[in-house]
């Protein structure tokens, strides 16, 4: 077999896992994940095969969703085969956060438009069944029932505004302890992914380096 490949014993023990695990992993992420067999249908491991799986331990480890490493997989997978870029050259992209955490920004914005929206459309209309109401009942009564009815109706619309003004805020409170949850947790996945990025572009650099040594190693035993 060639030094550039190894069995799946010699891949486990590489990845310090048992032999079982990377075919529960390869049976995982079969969308996206391909381990080459050799005539004898066994499974053989290469350098970059080894990395993926090397990935899918870490993101495991660090309690990523099996969803989330799909869609990193993929992500790999469709930058490798539709850049036509050099091998060595390839680093994946990471995830826009800036834009997610604008969308979502976006999207809680025009919530809470929504939101006071409709609590000001059933303020009035309270305010209007309460007055109509009010307006109903003075008709029936003297001048002095109908100052008192006045009076009370004053009361519940200063009550009915300042309650609307209470929600308003403490939504408000709400809304911006959850964006600052997102953004917490997005920077954390983001910090996640640059670390196995970086870790990913060293590992490549470090084989080009010893394929480079083995060639002049080899070169310089062919001239003497």
């Amino acid at each position: 077999m060639s030094e550039n490949k190894m069995t799946i014993s010699k891949a486990a023990k590489k990845l310090k896992v048992k032999n079982n695990q990377l075919k529960t992993w390869e049976d995982e992420f079969s969308e996206c994940l391909f381990v080459d067999r050799d005539s004898n249908n066994a499974r053989v491991y290469t350098e970059e095969t080894i990395d993926l799986f090397h990935m899918i331990k870490e993101m495991k480890e660090t309690g990523t969703s099996d969803q989330d490493i799909k869609m990193e997989l993929n992500k790999l997978h469709e930058e490798k085969t539709t850049m036509p870029i050099k091998q060595e050259e390839f680093i994946p992209d990471i995830y826009n956060v800036t834009a997610l955490i604008e969308k979502v920004q976006c999207y809680l914005d025009k919530d809470s438009r929504e939101n006071e929206k409709n609590k000001e459309e059933r303020l009035i209309k309270s305010i209007q069944e309460i007055v109509h109401h009010e307006v109903e009942s003075a008709a029936t009564l003297q001048i002095n029932e109908q100052k008192k009815a006045l009076t009370e109706l004053s009361v519940k619309i200063d009550q009915l505004e300042e309650t609307s003004l209470n929600e308003r805020d403490l939504y408000q409170i709400k809304i911006s302890s959850e964006q600052e949850q997102l953004k917490e947790k997005l920077d954390e996945r983001e910090q996640r992914f640059l670390s196995f990025v970086e870790k990913y572009q060293k590992k490549k650099d470090q084989r080009n380096e010893n394929k480079k040594f083995q060639l002049l190693k080899g070169l310089a035993g062919f001239v003497k």
